[in-house]
């Protein structure tokens, strides 16, 4: 009987551990350093996404390995082999939804397949980031942390990308009546991609409202450059309420 009863102490400790290692770490620096998350269509400034894509949570499955850009778990057989551009070698999984070149910069938009209209059944499927791909003179770099994760009735809800004239651009807008935009430009400095301005635009179908904000990353800090990695989705919603100093923390 002492040994069922030890046997049984010894199970539920485990269970306990179990339990522990799996509940999320304390996330309080995070959320001192963010400052106070503002919220877009269930944005959490946290994690750097959504909380959810369709009702199910969003996941960071992304893997860039030797310029092979695929999933971090095994990807599912209708969705097995690769394609290549611009040198990348990019799993099937992830669409290429739209490309732009600046100056020797390319750049593309890709896209889970789960997250485009090219999948009308979504039950069981994995969502996980739309990619950011840029490659400069045969280096590579793939940003998790840019393209919009939202999802639209109608349509496709992310940034458009397009080769504007001072660098490659990402530009989002949304709403009827009341429309709210944004543009992102971005530009090679000291041979990594850049974030160089934020231009926010918001007004009502009359017209009688109407704000716009816009920050110039190159004037910011001593050598003028704000490297991409720290771009946040959130920092358009940050200028649009105009807090400036996020930007510099």
């Amino acid at each position: 009987m002492k040994r069922k009863v030890c046997s049984f102490l010894l199970l539920m400790l485990a269970a306990a551990n179990c339990m522990a290692c799996s509940l999320p770490s304390d996330t309080a620096e995070t959320s001192e350093k963010s400052g106070t998350p503002l919220i877009e269509y269930g944005y959490d400034a946290e994690t750097d996404t959504v909380t959810g894509y369709y009702g199910k949570p969003i996941q960071h499955l992304t893997s860039f390995v030797n310029n092979t850009i695929q999933l971090s778990c095994p990807t599912p057989n209708r969705w097995k082999g690769f394609y290549t551009w611009k040198g990348f070698r990019i799993s099937n999984f992830y669409v290429k939804m739209g490309e732009a070149s600046f100056k020797g910069m390319n750049a593309a938009v890709l896209s889970p397949i789960t997250m485009t209209t090219a999948v009308d059944i979504i039950t069981d499927s994995i969502f996980t980031d739309r990619l950011l791909a840029i490659e400069y003179k045969g280096r590579r770099w793939v940003y998790t942390n840019v393209i919009r994760n939202t999802e639209a009735e109608t349509m496709l809800s992310f940034e458009n990308i397009t080769a504007g004239e001072e660098g490659i651009e990402l530009s989002f807008e949304a709403g009827q009546g009341y429309k709210y935009a944004y543009n992102i430009l971005i530009n090679m400095y000291d041979g990594q991609p850049c974030l160089s301005n934020i231009y926010v635009d918001e007004h009502n179908s009359s017209a009688k409202y109407q704000a716009t904000h816009q920050f110039d990353f190159t004037s910011f800090g001593d050598e003028g450059d704000f490297p991409l990695y720290r771009y946040r989705r959130h920092f358009p919603m940050l200028l649009r309420m105009g807090n400036y100093d996020a930007f510099g923390e």
